[in-house]
């Protein structure tokens, strides 16, 4: 119940910085739940790697899966929360682009390009475990996202957050698991 009520809140928060900052809503709520629930996953796995699997009445151990989990949750929250704040407010009296005039005096008015895919692809390779893609689409994203200023610089930036943890992790469990059997043999 606490933890819907801690998400709830910081896509709430996340919502109106995204909204005063011209940014999209969706993306949002979207970097704030993936960061949360990728993370929250992450964290018992690393507590599994560093402690051991817990037996049914070793209360300590299964307290460190919970307290991992919910401190990683919580980090990743306080990710979307730096991620959504980030950059200037819109001035009040701006709703979108402003127009501009041509030489001839036509006003064009320039739409918003859209959410960038690749910045989708990058969080949920990066909440699914997907390292490297995550890693390449986010860079590949934030490039896009620089040149044509899409929507998603959120999405990209926690899909190559999560991407680098779950490489991180990938890396230190292999060479775990190439130490662990040198020093028992």
């Amino acid at each position: 119940m606490l933890e819907t009520l801690a998400i709830v809140l910081f896509c709430r928060a996340n919502l109106s910085a995204a909204r005063a900052r011209g940014r999209s809503a969706g993306a949002a709520v979207a970097y704030t739940i993936g960061l949360w629930l990728g993370l929250e996953a992450l964290g018992p796995l690393i507590a599994l790697a560093a402690a051991g699997a817990p037996t049914g009445s070793d209360r300590p151990a299964i307290f460190l899966l919970y307290f991992c989990a919910l401190a990683f949750a919580l980090g990743g929250g306080t990710a979307s929360y730096f991620i959504a704040h980030r950059g200037r407010p819109l001035p009040q009296s701006a709703g979108g682009p402003p127009p501009s005039a041509t030489p001839g005096g036509i006003v064009v008015v320039q739409a918003r390009a859209g959410t960038n895919g690749l910045a989708v692809a990058a969080l949920v390779l990066g909440v699914i475990g997907g390292s490297v893609l995550a890693i390449v689409f986010g860079h590949i994203a934030r490039s896009q996202i620089r040149r044509t200023g899409q929507d998603g610089a959120g999405m990209a930036l926690a899909g190559l957050i999560l991407g680098y943890i779950w490489l991180g992790l990938t890396l230190a469990l292999g060479i775990f698991l190439i130490v662990l059997p040198a020093t028992f043999s």
